[in-house]
């Protein structure tokens, strides 16, 4: 979450997020990232859906522009 919010106010350029991220993890601070305009993605280049029945999302990139792009590509061909 931290990453994030270094992401939000332009600290970081991009970053992954942890496989085993839970929605308590990430939720809060997805939010802010994308309140500046950053984006959290999921190996399908979909942001992920939150208090749903799967709590841990896998693999995600976050960023903004064409260094997240680069970053979902990375993640899209992890096994």
């Amino acid at each position: 979450a931290y990453r994030l919010a270094m992401i939000a106010a332009g600290k970081l350029d991009a970053t992954f997020v942890k496989p085993n991220a839970h929605d308590w993890d990430i939720a809060a601070a997805d939010l802010i990232l994308a309140e500046a305009g950053g984006a959290l993605l999921d190996r399908a280049g979909k942001p992920p859906r939150y208090a749903g029945e799967v709590i841990n999302h896998g693999a995600l990139a976050a960023g903004s522009g064409e260094l997240l792009g680069v970053l979902a590509g990375v993640i899209a061909r992890i096994d």
